[in-house]
Order: structure tokens, then sequence, then C-alpha cells
């Protein structure tokens, strides 16, 4: 019934009106998601969470042909259903990373795959959310190593790890990219904390950041069960710098913007032993098949 509705609002209304009002209406599921599935931890929380949300019909109405994450008017500190606990800034897109909905299959790849006394590598870790699911799968003897490279960002992940109790999670506070020690300037939109890049320079907020590789970071890890890799579109210069550490590395889930980009990473993975595999639309598993 729902679906015929829709089909024939779609023929009533011109196609520009059609997409704002999925838009729109999408949003608001998405609050409604959050509002189900997360809860303030103290007074101040609990009611800067309702007067974010009892003010999303209106901020969900906010420029309907671009993206744009879901508000929190303050910062505030958040339990999520079935993950953990989260320190998150207000009028920043950290709302929007710490959503069970809004990753679905990454995040049953990252629980599926890993196991107590696994290693887990969360390379692009923003505020630690798959951090903080990982710590508890490979709990109690396994490791956590998230790599951030935004001083504030990592930060909060810290601070995010202590809320959890998460100490088999440490942190690195680095770009990776193909070659270590360079000072490079990342770029993001304001406020976007997770769509900050090296590879882009069209944002409102530079920064500048230390470089690091892969092969460096995990030189000492003598097996790794699964690496993440969301780096905003720097994924195949920090593969370029870990060809050492990939002979130890047993699945990878990566992101992918461009179809060149992945075909490069498909081609090194391949060569590596890895079959490559589609989660999402812009993400992939790749799977070690040779030893």
């Amino acid at each position: 019934m729902i679906g015929a509705i829709g089909k024939a609002t779609a023929t009533i209304l011109p196609q520009a009106t059609y997409q704002r009002l999925r838009i729109y209406s999408g949003r608001l599921r998405f609050w409604r998601s959050i509002m189900r599935d997360m809860s303030g931890v103290a007074i101040q929380d609990k009611l800067w969470l309702s007067l974010s949300f009892l003010a999303a019909p209106l901020t969900a109405a906010i420029r309907l042909n671009e993206w744009r994450d879901p508000v929190l008017f303050h910062d505030l500190v958040l339990d999520v259903a079935d993950v953990g606990r989260f320190a998150l800034r207000g009028r920043t897109d950290d709302l929007w990373h710490v959503a069970p909905i809004r990753e679905r299959a990454i995040l049953a790849c990252v629980r599926e795959r890993l196991n107590p006394g696994d290693t887990f590598v969360d390379a692009g870790a923003n505020i630690g959310f798959y951090s903080v699911v990982a710590a508890s799968q490979v709990a109690p003897s396994g490791s956590v190593i998230a790599i951030e490279m935004m001083k504030q960002t990592a930060e909060l992940l810290r601070r995010n790890i202590e809320l959890n109790n998460a100490s088999s999670v440490s942190v690195v506070e680095n770009a990776l990219a193909d070659r270590g020690g360079e000072a490079l300037f990342a770029s993001m939109p304001s406020g976007n904390f997770g769509q900050a890049s090296l590879q882009s320079s069209q944002g409102d907020e530079h920064f500048e950041v230390l470089t690091n590789t892969l092969d460096a970071v995990l030189a000492d890890v003598p097996y790794i069960k699964l690496l993440k890799m969301d780096l905003e579109g720097a994924e195949l210069s920090a593969l370029k710098g870990a060809l050492k550490v990939l002979d130890r590395i047993e699945a990878i889930i990566f992101e992918h913007h461009e179809l060149g980009v992945f075909n490069s990473i498909e081609r090194i993975l391949a060569q590596y032993g890895f079959r490559v595999e589609p989660l999402t639309d812009r993400d992939s598993l790749a799977v070690r098949t040779e030893r």
C-alpha cells in the first residue's frame, strides 16, 4: 500500500519535488531510529537529545539538495543500544557515525569475523564506533589498533575508549599514506570530521597531519584478523604503504568512491592472494584465499 502511494506521488509531483520529499522523509526516519537506539546518559544529555529530536522537522528541511547529517544542538554523551557509550560533539557529524543502522553490512561483518583473541585494525577510526564494537568482540585477550589523523577527533576517540573501558584499544594519531614522516594538510567541510581527507582540498577547514604507513604501525603485529580502511579517498595510498604487512592480514574492509581507485586496489590485493567481494555500493571485503 505504501509503495503504491509512493508511486502515485512520484507521478503527480515534479521529479525534483518528489526527490526532496524522499530525502526529507528519510531524514525523519533516521531520527526515529536514533530515538529508538540511543539514549542520553545524564539528565542534560537526555534534554539536548530530546530538543534536537523535536527540532528535526525543521532542521531536516534545510538544504534538501545536498547531504546533511542529523544535527545535535550541544555536546552530549549517549548510550547506543548493543554497542556502547559515546561522547559526541554538537553541530558535527558525530551522531551519524555512531548510528547502528548507518552501515549494517559492515557492522555485521566486523561482528561475524572477529573472535576473542583476534587483532583488529581500525584505519580511519573517527570517534571509535567500530573500535568499541571490535573491542567487545576480541575481549579478553585480543587487541584493537585505532588509527585517526585528526587531533581533535583522536582526543574524542580516546575518551570514548575510556567510557567503554576498552583497554584493549590503542590509538595511533597519524594519517596513513604510502610514505611516513611527511607533514600534509587535510581538509574537511566545517563540522564534518568524518569527511576529513588528504585527497581533497575543497573543505572549509584545514589541518596539518603527520603521515605514517601501515607497515610501520603494524611492524610488530604477528597477525591481523581484520583491517578496516575508511580513509576518505586515501585507501589506495594507505594500501601501498602496507605491502610488507599484507601477508599477515586475513581480511580487509575498504571504502572506495571511484571505479579507477577500486580497480587499482583490487589488482594489488589479488597479487597478495585476496578475493574481493562487494559489501555495499561503496564498500568491499577482501578475503585471503591463498597463503
